[in-house]
Protein backbone atom coordinates (compact mmCIF):
# COMPACT_ATOMS: atom_id res chain seq x y z
CA UNK A 1 0.00 0.00 0.00
CA UNK A 2 1.32 3.58 -1.26
CA UNK A 3 0.05 6.97 0.67
CA UNK A 4 2.39 8.95 -1.61
CA UNK A 5 4.34 9.44 -4.74
CA UNK A 6 6.60 11.72 -2.77
CA UNK A 7 7.57 13.32 0.25
CA UNK A 8 10.15 15.01 2.17
CA UNK A 9 11.21 14.56 5.79
CA UNK A 10 12.82 17.26 7.48
CA UNK A 11 14.02 17.48 11.19
CA UNK A 12 12.20 20.85 12.46
CA UNK A 13 9.67 23.13 11.79
CA UNK A 14 11.28 26.03 10.23
CA UNK A 15 12.99 23.43 7.87
CA UNK A 16 9.06 22.59 7.01
CA UNK A 17 8.40 26.18 6.77
CA UNK A 18 11.56 26.93 4.17
CA UNK A 19 10.88 23.61 2.40
CA UNK A 20 6.54 24.58 2.01
CA UNK A 21 7.54 26.99 -0.17
CA UNK A 22 9.83 25.05 -3.02
CA UNK A 23 8.56 21.41 -2.66
CA UNK A 24 4.34 22.43 -2.26
CA UNK A 25 3.35 19.53 -0.19
CA UNK A 26 -0.32 18.57 -0.29
CA UNK A 27 0.05 17.24 3.31
CA UNK A 28 2.12 17.74 6.34
CA UNK A 29 2.75 15.67 9.20
CA UNK A 30 3.77 17.79 11.97
CA UNK A 31 5.35 17.09 15.39
CA UNK A 32 4.02 19.51 17.94
CA UNK A 33 6.47 19.25 20.36
CA UNK A 34 9.73 20.35 18.98
CA UNK A 35 13.21 21.84 19.66
CA UNK A 36 13.61 25.72 18.53
CA UNK A 37 10.03 26.73 16.81
CA UNK A 38 6.72 23.81 17.97
CA UNK A 39 4.73 22.52 15.39
CA UNK A 40 1.45 24.80 16.31
CA UNK A 41 3.74 27.78 15.52
CA UNK A 42 5.48 26.45 12.29
CA UNK A 43 1.75 25.80 10.99
CA UNK A 44 0.80 29.28 12.11
CA UNK A 45 3.79 30.58 9.68
CA UNK A 46 3.28 27.96 6.98
CA UNK A 47 -1.27 29.32 7.04
CA UNK A 48 0.87 33.37 6.56
CA UNK A 49 2.54 31.80 3.38
CA UNK A 50 1.64 32.79 0.25
CA UNK A 51 1.24 29.79 -1.77
CA UNK A 52 -0.98 28.27 -4.75
CA UNK A 53 -2.55 26.13 -2.41
CA UNK A 54 -2.77 25.61 1.22
CA UNK A 55 -1.15 22.20 2.59
CA UNK A 56 -3.56 19.73 5.00
CA UNK A 57 -1.42 19.91 8.12
CA UNK A 58 -1.97 16.99 10.41
CA UNK A 59 -0.81 17.79 14.21
CA UNK A 60 0.48 15.23 16.22
CA UNK A 61 1.15 14.81 19.75
CA UNK A 62 1.54 12.59 22.56
CA UNK A 63 -0.53 15.35 24.55
CA UNK A 64 -3.95 14.30 23.93
CA UNK A 65 -5.96 16.93 25.65
CA UNK A 66 -8.35 18.98 24.74
CA UNK A 67 -6.39 22.14 25.46
CA UNK A 68 -3.72 20.76 22.68
CA UNK A 69 -6.47 19.81 20.14
CA UNK A 70 -8.37 23.15 20.80
CA UNK A 71 -4.53 24.65 20.02
CA UNK A 72 -4.08 22.97 16.78
CA UNK A 73 -7.12 24.23 15.13
CA UNK A 74 -6.57 27.73 16.58
CA UNK A 75 -3.01 27.48 15.30
CA UNK A 76 -4.35 26.34 11.55
CA UNK A 77 -3.56 22.86 11.79
CA UNK A 78 -6.64 21.03 9.83
CA UNK A 79 -6.58 17.70 12.06
CA UNK A 80 -4.91 16.05 15.22
CA UNK A 81 -3.43 12.89 16.03
CA UNK A 82 -2.73 11.53 19.22
CA UNK A 83 0.13 9.33 20.04
CA UNK A 84 1.00 6.33 19.50
CA UNK A 85 -1.06 6.31 16.41
CA UNK A 86 -2.27 3.35 14.29
CA UNK A 87 -2.04 3.18 10.86
CA UNK A 88 -5.72 2.83 9.88
CA UNK A 89 -5.95 6.20 12.00
CA UNK A 90 -3.44 8.00 9.93
CA UNK A 91 -5.33 6.72 7.07
CA UNK A 92 -8.74 8.70 8.39
CA UNK A 93 -6.84 11.41 9.11
CA UNK A 94 -5.20 12.19 5.59
CA UNK A 95 -8.74 10.90 3.86
CA UNK A 96 -9.80 14.22 5.03
CA UNK A 97 -7.58 15.97 2.61
CA UNK A 98 -9.11 16.89 -0.74
CA UNK A 99 -7.96 14.06 -3.51
CA UNK A 100 -6.56 11.66 -1.12
CA UNK A 101 -6.76 8.09 -2.02
CA UNK A 102 -4.42 4.92 -0.67
CA UNK A 103 -3.23 3.00 -3.77
CA UNK A 104 -2.53 -0.86 -3.66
Amino acid sequence: MHLCKEYLIVGSAMEAIENTQTFEPDIILMDISMSEMNGLEGARRIRKLSLAKLPFIVGMSGFIDEKTRRATREFGMDAFLGKPFTHPQLIANLEMTEGFAVSA
